[in-house]
């Protein structure tokens, strides 16, 4: 217990399982495979670190802020329980499916919209688009691998 002297155990998600940077978003979205469901929408792409990293983007028009971190939160927590889950070596880009984001926006107040959505069903969603996602990953030719290069700029 933190009052009496003794550190309260935090169960986040460590800084080197997150990713953070707009071009590792970009480079496993447009590089690697994409399941979704009514829930979330998850990309997935192989990574050389041999461990699974989690981007998560919620956009607005899910609902107002205190609903995105809400949800926000709720997508890196069903990523962590489900760890054991999923596949070494994977980065995992997550976002609010288009209907998701609809009925959020629809909610009168951000405690009907938490209702709306909870951990077990964004952990159930995010479970089984993962194991599709790995299985689009282990049928891909070896060669596609994600590599996003950016065209030359006009004029240099």
């Amino acid at each position: 217990m933190a009052g009496l002297g003794g550190r309260v155990k935090r169960y986040g998600l460590p800084r080197d399982r997150r990713l953070a940077k707009n071009s590792e978003f970009r480079t496993i979205i447009e590089g690697g495979v994409c399941s979704r469901d009514d829930t979330l929408v998850v990309y997935a792409a192989t990574n050389d670190c041999g461990m699974e990293r989690l981007g998560v983007t919620v956009g607005t028009r899910s609902g107002s802020a205190v609903v995105r971190n809400r949800l926000k939160r709720l997508i890196r927590e069903a990523f962590r329980l489900s760890r054991s889950e999923t596949g070494d070596g994977v980065d995992y880009v997550v976002m609010a499916s288009a209907a998701l984001s609809k009925r959020l926006s629809q909610c009168s107040s951000s405690s009907s919209a938490a209702r709306l959505v909870g951990l077990e069903r964004i952990k159930t969603s995010f479970v089984v688009l993962a194991a599709e996602a790995a299985v689009k990953l282990k049928n891909r030719p070896h060669a596609a691998k994600p590599h996003v290069t950016r065209p030359p700029r006009a004029g240099r």
